[in-house]
């Protein structure tokens, strides 16, 4: 590959990821523990994996009203959409950054006697409602406010 090649690789790793980005909340100027009890009171579904920093929160698939569907499949028990969330607390200090994003993936048929998805889209409204829930959850909490993030006397 010439240089050129590998120039508009990277402009479209850079486009690409610009906009990957979800829903933010910034300025959270409460402990750690608080802001983790208000992401695991949210989730949007059962708990899927926590990162080893624990910050970083995804979901197993869950179930939202119809949002992107295109196509309709006669398939038993099967969810024509389903959605995944991924919940990350940003920053090594206060203030911290809540980061949402919850993708829609979309039934495209049966391949082997599975069902095949694919994502399709991102649900940019249940991410800022779910971000807003979540402050709101942070605001009106008034109890166990640490004033030093992990502060344990003994």
């Amino acid at each position: 590959m010439t240089i050129h090649a590998y120039s508009k690789l990277i402009l479209l790793c850079l486009v690409i990821s610009a906009c990957a980005t979800g829903s933010k909340v910034e300025g959270l100027e409460y402990s750690i523990l608080s802001i983790k009890k208000a992401v695991e009171k949210h989730l949007p579904g059962p708990l899927h994996s926590l990162s080893e920093n624990g910050r970083v929160y995804k979901t197993k698939a869950f179930r939202l009203p119809l949002y992107y569907q295109t196509k309709v499949y006669k398939t038993k028990g099967l969810l024509p959409e389903r959605a995944y969330a991924k919940i990350a607390i940003l920053g090594d200090r206060r203030p911290y950054t809540l980061a949402v994003e919850i993708e829609i993936e979309e039934l495209m048929g049966m391949q082997n006697g599975k069902p095949r998805y694919q994502v399709c889209c991102r649900h940019r409204e249940y991410e800022k409602n779910l971000a807003k829930e979540i402050k709101d959850y942070l605001v009106k909490r008034k109890d166990n406010q640490d004033l030093i993030d992990d502060f344990r006397p003994f």
